[in-house]
């Protein structure tokens, strides 16, 4: 069985749960509107940071973050966001929606 660091572990986990999101959810919403998108973003980390803490909460794990030493909690939120500019970025010039267009 393969060991994954624990940093390899947090960042696959990221990037498959924003995978899921920037390739199937989004792209399948009928109307893609600002606050559609954050609600479901604020799900996504929140899965994120549900799953990490599962696995790392209460643990002596540091991570490194290559300039610092960091906990599980600022890890994931660092590399999920680190993870998600490019998509962001691809998501929006793509489907080239109207972002001030809400919900309300």
């Amino acid at each position: 069985m393969l060991a994954l660091s624990p940093e390899t572990h947090l960042f696959l986990l990221n990037a498959g749960l924003l995978g899921v999101a920037y390739f199937g959810v989004y792209p399948g919403l009928r109307v893609k509107t600002l606050g559609r998108i954050a609600t479901i973003d604020a799900a996504v980390t929140a899965m994120a940071v549900s799953l990490a803490g599962a696995w790392y909460w209460g643990s002596d794990v540091a991570f490194n973050l290559l300039i610092f030493q960091t906990n599980w909690l600022i890890f994931t939120l660092v590399t999920l966001f680190v993870l998600e500019i490019p998509l962001v970025v691809w998501f929006l010039r793509k489907y080239r929606s109207d972002w001030r267009d809400d919900d309300s």
